[in-house]
């Protein structure tokens, strides 16, 4: 399976590719198929270090849901949610708890978004990506669109431990550069140009399986 990371920090996106098809062989789309696949996991951090945050992440992530419902052709969209970083989820989960697995029922991903909060704890991005990424089933399409979404408050980097948190760590360094790029470039006050570089970001993943947006991200 060939699922692209987002990780949003601060309304920061960025992707990157990694590698985790051991598990599953990929599948042509039937022809006659009208809709194309998209799966999409949300990762949230929980954690103390979300406070009077959380709710602006909450909303850029439900804009990048909305932004995937826009592409064409048609998508099957489905949405995933993780959260993690709160000590009630226990030291064995890696502090992550699963909200929701894929599904195509968009409000009751949208009631389980909103109604996380936060308390406590650690935050272990590459555990929430790892457990993601091995545990939700997702589409076998190979020319289906799979993207991680991370967001939180923390840096993302740590020791490379494997190979998860090596791709994590480069990506880190490539989405600052991202970034600064797109400020210099835009002119646009810091805010904005990290709006802009998240739909970039995800408008660019969703071209390369061949989806179409009807008007370019401003």
């Amino acid at each position: 399976m060939k699922t692209k990371i987002i990780l949003l920090a601060a309304v920061v996106a960025f992707s990157l590719n990694l590698d985790l098809s051991a598990k599953e062989r990929s599948e042509r789309r039937p022809p006659d198929s009208a809709e194309r696949p998209i799966d999409l996991v949300i990762c949230l951090d929980a954690s103390n270090s979300m406070d009077g945050l959380i709710g602006a992440a909450k909303q850029k992530l439900w804009d990048i849901v909305n932004e995937l419902g826009k592409a064409r052709p048609k998508p099957h969209l489905r949405v995933g949610l993780y959260s993690y970083g709160t000590p009630s989820y226990g030291a064995e989960t890696g502090f992550v708890r699963k909200e929701i697995d894929l599904t195509d029922d968009l409000d009751s991903v949208y009631a389980k978004l909103t109604a996380l909060v936060t308390h406590g704890g650690d935050e272990y991005v590459a555990r929430v990506v790892r457990l993601s990424a091995n545990e939700q089933s997702w589409s076998p399409d190979r020319d289906a669109l799979k993207i991680i979404v991370v967001a939180g408050n923390e840096p993302y980097m740590a020791k490379k431990r494997d190979d998860v948190q090596k791709e994590i760590n480069d990506m880190s360094v490539q989405r600052k550069k991202y970034i600064d790029a797109e400020i210099k470039k835009s002119g646009k006050s810091t805010d904005k140009a990290f709006d802009a570089a998240m739909l970039k970001a995800i408008r660019e993943q969703a071209f390369r399986r061949n989806f179409k947006f009807d008007e370019n991200p401003k």
